[in-house]
């Protein structure tokens, strides 16, 4: 019942905030990208991992935020990898004021949300984050500008793959 009325409230939220100006990106023009995914219990992440590397191989720079399903996360908090718990949100799964401030003050070119399942905070931080452009899985609508069917796709670094060869074969007029 309270996962329905804190969906309701994510909803009301995604409704209420203002119309986007959003232009299709051209990929090499992409400087700064913003990664969301849910981590493994462990929080070893051997597929994100990978993920990032390629990214950071490709001369663009990378944060990222994950979502661990416990009280606490074992990994640290850096300014460029952000590991949310359960202890990071309020009851209705928002993340406090201090972590969507933290993520607001830096502008992305791109999100990437790999969330292969519902998961409030990391929808929260895609709803809240500076991003020029936002694409993920087709989970909740109105969230992201572009958004993949997912049941083709297993895992994040499959989902991954997808998103970046729809964004390096879709052709914009941007510059």
């Amino acid at each position: 019942m309270f996962e329905k009325y804190k969906q309701y409230l994510f909803r009301k939220r995604v409704s209420k905030q203002p119309v986007r100006n959003v232009r299709f990106p051209v990929y090499k023009n992409i400087k700064s990208i913003l990664l969301l995914y849910v981590s493994d219990e462990e929080e070893k992440n051997a597929d994100i991992k990978e993920i990032v590397s390629e990214i950071l191989e490709s001369g663009r720079t990378v944060a990222c935020v994950g979502y661990v399903n416990k009280r606490h996360a074992a990994s640290p908090h850096l300014p460029q990898n952000i590991m949310l718990c359960r202890a990071d949100t309020s009851f209705s799964g928002r993340p406090e004021k201090n972590i969507i401030d933290e993520i607001r003050s830096e502008k992305y070119d791109l999100l990437i949300d790999l969330t292969s399942r519902y998961c409030l905070p990391l929808h929260y931080v895609a709803l809240y984050a500076d991003a020029a452009f936002k694409t993920g899985g087709h989970i909740v609508d109105g969230l992201h500008d572009m958004m993949v069917d997912m049941t083709e796709y297993g895992s994040s670094a499959a989902l991954y793959n997808q998103i970046i060869h729809f964004l390096n074969t879709i052709q914009s007029n941007d510059k």
